[in-house]
């Protein structure tokens, strides 16, 4: 039988016009030699890493090539090309050789006009788990086909089986062509298709719209297409019956007649954090009578297309027996900036830091995209962000549901703890805010490292990761950068780790957060402090962005700063500076560009806000002091800790311990 594998799209909505070069671009495919770049030797931009400069994309609405949003087509002018080798619109066929019993792939094009389709092979070499990057990607045209559709008509081109990572498209035009869409085709048995039933599991907290608006993607992109296309005796998309989502409202803001429908449920539930909704609707989806296949667990503040859901649906029901308990990670793209890829899969680095697995990326460049596409070897400890998530339900059961940390580390604590097999697929992805605009020093210094320590003691592949000494790092950074009350959260977070389970058996998350909320410094707007001495032009938006870069000093002042805590101790005279240092307001830390000051100026580049900050000798000692003391007790209780940990971890995750803290039956 054949089955579509991958819908050609088109940017049909104007929310796409801020990403066209996902899905089309002007011209031919052309691709640059390779560039070799071992791992820490990237081109620096704003905060990420990217492969030196991204490939230019030309205008993508021209009297060459434009979208016609009336008609739904891309308008190709006479002896004019459009490639569409992007991130959304190729076919990574070894990914669906290797996961996948497909053959005979084909692709379909619903076109109007006379030229010619050119088939392109793309290839990438395969990355080993220490990471050498080739970025780089080699093409080789291997058919080239004519067309004449004087009426719109559907053009299908066998395609030959090749173990290169992608497939792609470019539509070169002899007269004027209307390219309406078109979908990638494979060939599997019928017995090898797998029956396939999933129930998306999304929590929220007074987001109404964005629940909403999703909602209304799926009702519009899934639902009602399929009921469409039965209208006009075409074949449906079968995930239509197969696909319900479970929407837990820890606001209870949410009324059913809002969000409610054959496939969709609602249920309100008390503000136990994103940890608490997520197990609520496991259970929920555990005890609907209905037999979920896998549950894809998703944010309710992302963006997302319709497509992405097709994909994961076809990849399970055409998967390999071997890959029958993998879990897809669906990638997350940054809202602010929709063509850079933030993370698909993430791992835990020994030094304790959650790190993407691939770094930053830019999808307008078509060697990243093939390269993206590439397999890549397992790496220790890699996890799958429940931003989106698709788990089989083998993994969700009634002793085996999340930790309840409120926020952060669920989804890594279950990855972990189910040993977990993760796979990805371009377009399989949704928009998310960008982290640096969703920075909390109550989050990342408080919940994070609280959790991960718990994590370690309960998942004993985590042994290795030095969380405490990235706690005791962070102390030392925050202290550099004179966040003092940033120390004094990292310091309550190993204490309320080593105080022991009671701190995750009562729902008392939503106070938790609220009492280490306080500690968050208010930023101001950047303009604020224009009169101050700064070495910056705050004016300036790539002056702001230059705030990551570490401007060092010289070695004698990097000798002082590390023995005076820069400055908290005595130093030389010469040590100190005039006017007022800088350092990012976000995970970023550097270390010249505050060396000596007596104030240091927090800034968020992207929100152009900022807070002062006073160097505090007072506030030094009494932080040092504690942190002698909490790295003591940490290094003589630790085991004794660990085992009360392990000790109760299974009940923390088991459902009676769930109803009872959800207050449900």
């Amino acid at each position: 039988m054949q089955t579509t594998l991958q819908t050609i799209l088109l940017p049909t909505e104007e929310r796409y016009l801020e990403c066209p070069g996902l899905f089309y671009r002007p011209g031919a495919l052309n691709i640059p030699g390779p560039d070799v770049l071992p791992y820490g030797k990237y081109a620096r931009w704003a905060g990420g890493f990217f492969p030196g400069e991204p490939l230019p994309v030309a205008s993508t609405n021209t009297d060459r090539v434009s979208f016609d949003f009336k008609k739904q087509a891309l308008y190709v002018a006479e002896d004019n090309t459009v490639s569409l080798c992007t991130y959304f619109n190729m076919l990574s066929m070894r990914k669906w050789l290797s996961y996948t019993y497909v053959e005979d792939f084909a692709v379909e094009l619903d076109l109007k006009g006379e030229g010619e389709i050119i088939i392109y092979e793309l290839a990438a070499p395969d990355v080993g788990e220490h990471r050498q990057y080739l970025w780089g990607a080699t093409s080789q045209v291997v058919k080239r086909v004519p067309f004449s559709c004087k009426r719109r008509q559907k053009v299908n081109i066998p395609i030959n089986m090749s173990t290169t990572t992608c497939v792609g498209v470019d539509i070169q035009a002899s007269t004027a062509v209307s390219f309406f869409g078109g979908r990638w085709l494979g060939q599997v048995e019928a017995e090898q298709v797998r029956p396939v039933d999933i129930c998306i599991l999304t929590t929220t907290f007074q987001k109404e719209e964005y629940i909403t608006a999703n909602l209304k993607l799926l009702q519009e992109g899934i639902w009602s297409t399929a009921t469409q296309a039965r209208k006009a005796k075409e074949i449906p998309c079968d995930i239509a019956e197969h696909l319900d989502v479970i929407v837990v409202d820890n606001g209870k803001t949410l009324e059913a007649a809002q969000v409610e429908n054959e496939h969709v449920s609602l249920f309100p539930n008390d503000n136990v954090g994103g940890a608490g909704g997520f197990a609520r609707g496991m259970i929920e989806a555990l005890r609907s009578g209905k037999n979920y296949t896998h549950a894809l667990i998703m944010d309710d503040d992302i963006s997302m297309h319709p497509e992405a859901f097709r994909r994961t649906y076809t990849l399970l029901r055409l998967l390999r027996p071997e890959f029958e308990n993998i879990y897809i990670a669906g990638a997350m793209l940054q809202l602010d900036c929709p063509n850079t890829q933030h993370e698909d899969i993430g791992y835990i680095h020994r030094n304790g830091y959650f790190t993407p697995r691939k770094g930053r990326l830019d999808l307008y460049d078509v060697r990243v995209c093939v390269q993206n596409e590439v397999l890549w070897d397992p790496i220790y400890n890699q996890y799958a962000a429940w931003w989106y998530c698709c788990v089989p339900m083998r993994d969700v059961r009634e002793d085996n549901l999340p930790l309840p940390f409120f926020v952060r580390g669920d989804d890594v604590e279950f990855a972990l703890r189910n040993q977990a097999q993760v796979i990805t697929l371009a377009g399989i992805c949704v928009w998310h805010v960008s982290f640096s605009k969703k920075f909390s020093a109550s989050m990342e210094y408080y919940q994070v490292i609280r959790n991960s320590l718990i994590l370690q003691a309960c998942v004993p592949s985590m042994a290795p990761a030095a969380f405490f000494r990235q706690a005791h790092e962070l102390v030392l950074f925050n202290i550099y950068q004179y966040a003092y009350d940033y120390a004094d959260l990292i310091l309550d977070a190993v204490e309320d780790f080593m105080n022991g389970p009671g701190i995750l058996k009562e729902p008392r998350g939503l106070d938790i957060i609220k009492a280490k909320g306080a500690y968050n410094e208010v930023l101001e707007d950047i303009a604020n402090f224009e009169d101050l001495d700064v070495e910056l032009d705050l004016t300036d938006d790539e002056a702001l962005m230059s705030v990551r870069h570490d401007i060092q000093v010289s070695m004698p002042k990097r000798l002082i700063r590390m023995l005076t805590r820069n400055g908290h101790r005595r130093a030389p005279a010469f040590f100190y500076r005039e006017g007022v240092g800088t350092t990012p307001y976000d995970w970023d830390f550097t270390t010249g560009n505050q060396s000596g000051y007596k104030q240091i100026l927090a800034i968020n580049p992207v929100e152009k806000t900022a807070v002062l900050r006073t160097r505090d000798e007072d506030r030094f000692k009494h932080i040092m002091k504690r942190l002698k003391e909490v790295t003591k007790r940490f290094k003589n209780d630790y085991a004794q800790i660990e085992a009360q940990w392990q000790a109760e971890a299974g009940t923390l995750r088991s459902i009676d311990f769930w109803k009872n803290y959800l207050g449900i039956d």
